[in-house]
């Protein structure tokens, strides 16, 4: 850095003196709390000249906070680094503001505020930052560019495609997927520790519990005084009473009247009677939390509520989290320093094992799904590495599946399902590498003539995916009638909302709109409401579902499982209302195989 020139922090602090009269005593407040963020980081010492709009959604997203603390800290960004007016935001705030308070009845179409502000937060990106910045915007949509979406979809698929993918297994299991949002919610407040309770409850419990005994023994020696000052009396016939007791007993049994009937003869060719299955627990829910740590949902039994318990706790050896994984082995664990660590959640002292290890020619990773012996790990780069998923890493043992350099587009998104690892790049395609057909790597969706893909999510019953502006297709697996592509959701054949979000949930599959809503749907657009923000007041943003259930993630950073039977509760997980609990940012739901 030059010696005239300033970095992040020195440029924010300038532009605080020569505002310093016009901000309020609120507003100069957040800002020092971004300052203070920023200065912690590398990102705050960059120069200042070198800042442009990536840098800045990277910032935002280092400074987190709820969607409109992002807000805030991008206009005060913009207006100390690019000289933007701040007057301005704060006018459209204002507005903003009073539309935010207008009854959720009124028009809740592409234009409201809420959609316009998902251009901004690239909602149908997983991470912003791993990818260039794409138009997202959920409003108005270039219907010529949109014309006749997913009518033709079978003709996008190869030959090799449909013979490859249909001998895959059809009976894999359900595997979840990434959030499709970035980090929006507020800075966290350490979790309340459950030992603090224990130690509240012990404090109160043992006083008692030394009175309760007192007065026992207290009485007990009363009674003792009294019966030694009793009078002496001869003591009675002790044989007499008891035989006068077994005689008495004896004459008040009344003997049976019929003798029971004999069983009769068991037929050995008869099939065994069947046992009337016990009700499995629900699958455990894994929570990431802003701060990085990681909590486990488990539930002891059907129809219980969750027991939650720290898994992961962020300490000077551990790195905070930054996504996560059900493996076969536990949960994988991707941290800030781009090293992929495993921890069971079922050993008696759980400790996480790192098994893949950033450095020496190997990509930092950002993103990680579970492939059959393996984890699936997407780099910072754009590659994608295979790693084993048992001992400590080894940098000999990693395949490289993608290289994006090579190949000229890199990785944005990844799922996997079986031995069949989905993923999108760049420039908008999606392939399908087969691992057990040496990574063979064949086409998913063709950008060409199509909207571009955005994420993608795979499932025993197909690859779903994120196109266009809102759009969600799925590509079905194993033997199939018809054609293998097929539209699940469709914005631009009506008036229907964009999606922002979706996952598999049965054989249907749950639909986050942009209103925040959930729809449970099979196809054309069609299905019941899951979750209405209308009565609720809240949104949704994250939605993982199995056979039974969708797991929520709230804009609140609380969790909520969701019955696709109707007729039970809805279920509170993480309820951070209190203001005790750190908020939520990821989900991800054990697999029914494990």
């Amino acid at each position: 850095m030059d010696e005239d020139s300033v970095d992040v922090v020195e440029a924010i602090d300038a532009w605080i003196d020569e505002e310093i009269d016009d901000l309020t005593d609120d507003e100069l407040e957040s800002i020092l709390e971004i300052l203070d963020v920023l200065s912690t980081s590398d990102l705050g010492h960059l120069d200042a000249d070198d800042i442009y709009d990536d840098d800045i959604h990277e910032m935002v997203d280092h400074a987190g906070g709820s969607a409109a603390d992002r807000a805030f800290t991008i206009a005060v960004l913009r207006a100390a680094l690019f000289d933007e007016s701040f007057d301005g935001y704060l006018d459209a705030a204002d507005e903003d503001s009073k539309s935010s308070n207008e009854d959720p009845d009124d028009d809740r179409g592409a234009d409201s505020s809420f959609l316009d502000d998902l251009e901004n937060a690239h909602l149908l990106d997983k991470e912003p930052r791993d990818t260039e910045p794409r138009d997202t915007e959920l409003g108005e949509t270039d219907d010529a560019s949109h014309n006749n979406f997913l009518a033709d979809l079978a003709n996008t698929v190869s030959t090799t495609t449909s013979e490859l993918v249909a001998a895959a297994p059809p009976t894999v299991v359900l595997q979840p997927f990434d959030s499709l949002g970035p980090s929006f919610l507020p800075e966290p407040v350490e979790p309340l520790s459950p030992r603090r309770h224990r130690r509240s409850l012990g404090r109160f419990l043992l006083p008692t519990f030394m009175i309760c005994g007192l007065a026992l023994f207290a009485l007990g020696m009363m009674q003792l005084i009294n019966s030694l000052d009793e009078d002496d009396t001869e003591p009675a016939d002790v044989t007499t009473e008891i035989g006068q007791t077994l005689t008495a007993a004896a004459e008040a049994t009344v003997a049976p009247t019929a003798i029971p009937p004999a069983a009769g003869p068991v037929d050995p060719s008869a099939p065994a009677p069947t046992a009337t299955p016990e009700p499995q627990p629900p699958s455990r829910i894994g929570i990431r939390l802003v701060t990085g740590n990681i909590m486990v949902a488990t539930y002891p039994q059907a129809g219980m509520l969750p027991e939650i318990s720290l898994l992961y706790e962020v300490s000077d050896d551990l790195q905070p989290a930054v996504d996560l994984a059900w493996l076969a082995e536990g949960i994988g664990i991707v941290d800030t320093n781009g090293n992929v660590l495993v921890i069971d959640p079922d050993a008696r002292r759980p400790q996480p094992t790192m098994i893949y290890e950033a450095g020496d020619g190997v990509g930092e990773a950002v993103e990680i799904a579970s492939i059959s012996g393996f984890v699936a790990v997407r780099t910072e780069d754009g590659n994608i590495n295979l790693a084993p998923t048992t001992g400590r890493a080894d940098p000999d043992a990693i395949q490289l599946i993608w290289d994006a350099e090579a190949e000229g587009a890199a990785a944005t998104d990844l799922s996997a399902v079986g031995d069949l690892v989905s993923f999108v790049l760049d420039d908008g395609n999606a392939l399908i590498a087969v691992t057990s057909d040496d990574n063979a790597v064949i086409p998913l969706w063709t950008a060409d003539e199509q909207p571009p893909a955005i994420n993608v999510a795979a499932s025993p019953a197909g690859i779903l995916l994120g196109v266009g502006e809102g759009a969600v297709a799925r590509y079905r697996l194993g033997d199939v009638d018809g054609n293998r592509l097929e539209s699940v959701w469709d914005p631009f054949s009506g008036d229907e909302q964009p999606a922002i979000g979706y996952s598999p949930a049965g054989d249907s599959t749950a639909v986050i709109l942009g209103e925040g809503a959930i729809v449970l749907t099979e196809s054309d657009n069609s299905g019941r409401t899951l979750w209405d923000p209308a009565e609720t007041e809240v949104r949704a943003f994250v939605a993982f579902g199995d056979n039974d259930h969708v797991v929520v993630l709230l804009e609140t950073g609380s969790v909520v499982r969701i019955p696709l039977n109707s007729d039970e509760l809805i279920e509170s997980i993480w309820d951070i209302t209190d203001e005790t609990l750190s908020a939520a940012n990821q989900l991800v739901v054990e697999p029914a195989d494990r």
